[in-house]
């Protein structure tokens, strides 16, 4: 019998041992990126008393996972969420710091940028305002008592800290440039933009982009081992805005179909159609219609419309599409 049990503790003691050396500790702690999920399911033994977290981390043993924030400037926190939480039998507590940066594994070192959580089902919980470039650790205990608990869960952080930003949206005429950058990424790595035919340097955070229409350019850039993205968009031309109806009753209100932002394109031609394809409007320039063909109001239904901006220095495909006619 006394060798069945020294077999058996053993046995639960090389389990123990494997179990641990797979452990996302300090020392090894699971990478997250921004946006990414991550699983968090390796645990080994560890004792808080006596360091700042003793009130916050009560169990027996823990499991670590790391994020480093990008160079943005920003005062939101990360937002971390857990989801498909299964530990058997324990509870589980989470907590982010703020380590050392040259040893996580130094407890005493350890301070608190978040809530201490109870861990019971999917939850979602934001840091406090956070450093640049910085390491942080989100930390996991659990009680496992002599015989490990299985405790595992999904991990996913991001937010402002955890991301990069193209800057800014901007409104250019045909043949001109706009001025881009990026924000929050690592400059010694570099970028890439894209559509990069459009771009005078694609892999610098500050960029001269020529686009022939509107365009959204995507930027992306690696912080550590993460890579992020962003978009901004750089509008060519005078935006034109086409109603789809409009209810010529003499109400004064919506009476006419007024297209806005053609005064750019003064050689602009609109014509209509109705669903027989018949000519009901046409017009050189900018002008409302109000409704009439031919001295008499047009019925109500659907026409088509093909506007042709006639821009002076660049070929424009003719805008195209339906209007109501609504009494």
């Amino acid at each position: 019998m006394l060798q069945t049990q020294k077999s058996y503790l053993s046995l639960l003691t090389t389990l123990m041992l494997s179990l641990a050396s797979f452990a996302q500790t300090c020392d090894s702690p699971t990478s997250l990126c921004g946006g990414e999920i991550a699983a968090v399911e390796a645990y080994s033994p560890i004792d808080f008393s006596g360091t700042p977290l003793e009130n916050c981390l009560t169990g027996d043993s823990w499991s670590v996972a790391r994020f480093h924030t990008t160079y943005l400037n920003t005062v939101n926190g990360v937002t971390v969420n857990l989801q498909n939480v299964d530990c058997l039998n324990t509870t589980l507590q989470a907590v982010v710091v703020l380590p050392n940066q040259l040893d996580y594994c130094d407890l005493s070192q350890f301070s608190v940028v978040s809530d201490c959580i109870t861990v019971t089902s999917d939850i979602t919980f934001v840091t406090d305002q956070l450093y640049t470039n910085t390491d942080y650790l989100v930390l996991f205990c659990h009680q496992a008592g002599i015989v490990p608990t299985p405790c595992e869960l999904a991990i996913t952080v991001s937010g402002d800290p955890l991301s990069i930003k193209a800057c800014c949206p901007q409104s250019i005429d045909f043949d001109e440039s706009a001025s881009l950058e990026v924000l929050g990424g690592d400059g010694n790595v570099g970028y890439q933009w894209e559509p990069a035919e459009y771009v005078d340097n694609p892999s610098s955070y500050q960029v001269d982009v020529t686009p022939d229409q509107t365009t959204i350019f995507t930027v992306s850039g690696f912080v550590e081992s993460c890579e992020y993205f962003d978009q901004v968009i750089v509008t060519v031309g005078s935006v034109v805005d086409v109603p789809n109806s409009f209810s010529p009753n003499g109400d004064n209100i919506n009476d006419t179909w007024n297209i806005t932002g053609l005064d750019a394109y003064p050689g602009t031609i609109v014509t209509l159609y109705d669903r027989w394809g018949q000519q009901v409007f046409r017009h050189v320039g900018n002008m409302d219609w109000d409704g009439t063909y031919s001295g008499k109001d047009a019925p109500i239904g659907t026409y088509y419309y093909v506007i042709d901006l006639n821009h002076p220095s660049i070929s424009l495909e003719p805008l195209t599409g339906n209007v109501a006619i609504i009494r």
